[in-house]
């Protein structure tokens, strides 16, 4: 991955597919219930770029009607396309990593704070200050004003 999309790879694209997911349900959600009949749910995934058989079709309505009820919502169809995009790119995660290994000086797994900022406010889409901030003072993500690589990646990953 090159060095000027990774803060694309690991926000705007995110979001924008969120957006989308958002998006076409609503249209298929044609009373606002946020329900929307598993009938759908094949023409649906296929508008968001997903070619699945009908038989694969058959297994997800499994997975997004447990109740069995003929309909699902939002998240539901949220984590469904979460599980197949992981399931089509199953390299995401390494990918990530090296590329974010690539700001990694030292090379320890760890991104210092000021390395961070200056990926993420110099390459690509750059974030803002306040942005970056937030992520840099996350105690979870944060050890000794050190990132690290993995758990930063598995965040970004999770929010797919």
């Amino acid at each position: 991955m090159a060095r000027k999309n990774l803060t694309t790879y690991l926000f705007v694209d995110i979001d924008l597919q969120r957006a989308e997911v958002r998006e076409i349900f609503e249209l298929f959600d044609k009373n606002s219930s946020g329900r929307v009949s598993v009938s759908e749910l094949g023409t649906i995934v296929r508008a968001l770029g997903l070619n699945p058989t009908e038989a694969e079709v058959i297994e997800m309505i499994k997975k997004v009607d447990l109740q069995g009820i003929g309909s699902f919502g939002l998240k539901q169809l949220e984590d469904l396309v979460k599980e197949k995009e992981k399931e089509n790119n199953p390299n995401a995660f390494k990918e990530l990593v090296d590329a974010l290994r690539v700001f990694d000086s030292d090379k320890d797994g760890l991104l210092s704070a000021e390395e961070f900022k200056h990926a993420m406010m110099t390459m690509g889409e750059k974030m803002q200050e306040y942005e970056i901030d937030e992520i840099v003072n996350d105690s979870d993500l944060v050890q000794n004003k050190q990132i690290k690589i993995e758990t930063f990646a598995q965040l970004i990953m999770n929010r797919v």
